[in-house]
């Protein structure tokens, strides 16, 4: 069975949107099922730096450019907001040892804000993904 909604991280995307990822047509299949189903596809701001920088890196500026058309003509993209980043910054004083970007704990507190929250959701799938897929 298809999930509704659906918080996406970066790796499903980016396997969808990076036809040299092993998991490419894993994505591509599985995306197609979620249009289908007419499902509601959410992913925190920062998950698109990182799905569009990764993109920039891996492939090229293009596919990179493409990616972030489709993002986000089909994703509902949860921006973060200032009380967001005092609740990251309250999450990393609890890791004293992360090394890493603030996109990881940014993925975290936005794929944590409930639901009911979200408000704003005009049905990103209208339209599923607007994708052309091979």
């Amino acid at each position: 069975m298809t999930p509704h909604t659906l918080v996406l991280d970066a790796g499903p995307l980016i396997a969808l949107f990076h036809a040299a990822d092993p998991d490419h047509e894993s994505a591509v299949r599985g995306f197609r099922a979620l249009a289908r189903e007419h499902s509601r596809l959410i992913t925190p701001l920062p998950v698109v730096y990182e799905v569009y920088k990764w993109l920039l890196f891996e492939a090229n500026a293009l596919i990179a450019q493409q990616a972030l058309g489709r993002m986000m003509e089909a994703l509902e993209i949860l921006p973060l907001r200032l009380d967001d980043l005092e609740a990251i910054q309250i999450l990393l004083l609890g890791m004293q040892g992360w090394r890493g970007t603030l996109e990881v704990p940014g993925e975290r507190e936005g794929a944590v804000i409930p639901p009911n929250s979200l408000g704003g959701y005009t049905d990103p799938l209208a339209n599923p993904w607007g994708l052309v897929l091979p």
